[in-house]
């Protein structure tokens, strides 16, 4: 991680922008956006054992509530998007899914 990212990073997880570790402010955020998210916060060693539990918080609430086994996708119970539409959106919730099975 460069210097500048671990500055970043921090400046992210501190204050206002820090309410994206938790519950509702995370659950209306667009999927894209909090798969790149936790991601790049993951491997951060400053906040990434708190990004990994927020993370897997999130995704076993994507599964509880926003998962439709009528159509496969994440839609239900006003979980965020992008841009209203499915695919993008999906593709990252199979992001989310598989950023939490290969997190520590």
């Amino acid at each position: 991680m460069t210097a500048w990212s671990s500055r970043r990073s921090g400046a992210t997880t501190k204050g206002p922008q820090s309410r994206l570790f938790e519950g509702e402010r995370r659950w209306s955020e667009p999927p894209p956006f909090l798969a790149i998210w936790f991601r790049a916060l993951a491997d951060d060693p400053t906040v990434g054992s708190r990004a990994i539990r927020s993370l897997r918080e999130h995704v076993d609430r994507m599964l509880a509530l926003a998962y439709d086994d009528d159509t496969g996708l994440f839609t239900r119970r006003g979980i965020g998007s992008y841009d209203g539409r499915t695919t993008i959106d999906q593709a990252a919730a199979i992001q989310l899914l598989a950023l939490r099975e290969t997190t520590a």
